[in-house]
């Protein structure tokens, strides 16, 4: 009886002792993802935040989360949707931002609020920027693609700048990149 495992020899032991089995003899104790939010604190704390918002907050955060997660076809509509804006970032670099989300929000919020607040008052203009390191042109280029602005980056006279515009007008998502990465 070398070949049983330590759990099923005991129970065919107590089953030659003719002790009665229970389901906790074969089954270890044990819960659901449902009961773990219970006795997780950070898993509960994120669950209130979730539940105390609006329906349509509520929403806007699970299409931000499955559209992370998985390539989703959306409906097309006049006004863009978290889940659409997710998915015009290049899947590799929604990865990283899955990946660095902790780290990498302030830097994103930052972008997108002054891309938003340029391109919301000058939707025909043209932006010019020299990033501090390629990790940051990376994020440059993801806020981009989230807002649906045309980004491109090359060297000119040894710097690498990228250049961002619209295709002539500009219409922010309802949800922050940022907001969005921090809920997953």
């Amino acid at each position: 009886m070398g070949f049983l495992q330590s759990p099923a020899r005991d129970i065919l032991l107590l089953r030659e002792e003719g002790e009665e089995l229970d389901v906790n003899d074969i089954c270890p104790d044990s819960y659901g993802l449902f009961g773990s939010l219970f006795s997780e604190e950070h898993s509960m704390k994120t669950w209130e935040k979730f539940i105390n918002k609006s329906e349509e907050e509520q929403r806007e955060l699970l299409d931000c989360r499955r559209a992370v997660h998985a390539d989703i076809a959306e409906p097309a509509e006049s006004s863009p949707t978290v889940t659409k804006c997710l998915q015009r970032i290049d899947r590799n670099m929604r990865g990283t931002l899955r990946k660095h989300k902790k780290h990498i929000a302030p830097t994103l919020a930052d972008i997108e609020q002054d891309l938003s607040e340029f391109f919301s008052e000058s939707p025909d203009a043209i932006v010019v920027l020299k990033m501090d390191s390629s990790f940051h042109r990376m994020l440059l280029h993801a806020v981009s693609q989230f807002l649906a602005l045309n980004s491109s980056s090359e060297d000119i006279f040894g710097d690498r700048l990228t250049q961002i515009e619209t295709d002539g007008s500009f219409v922010p998502p309802s949800v922050p990149l940022a907001e969005c990465l921090t809920q997953l």
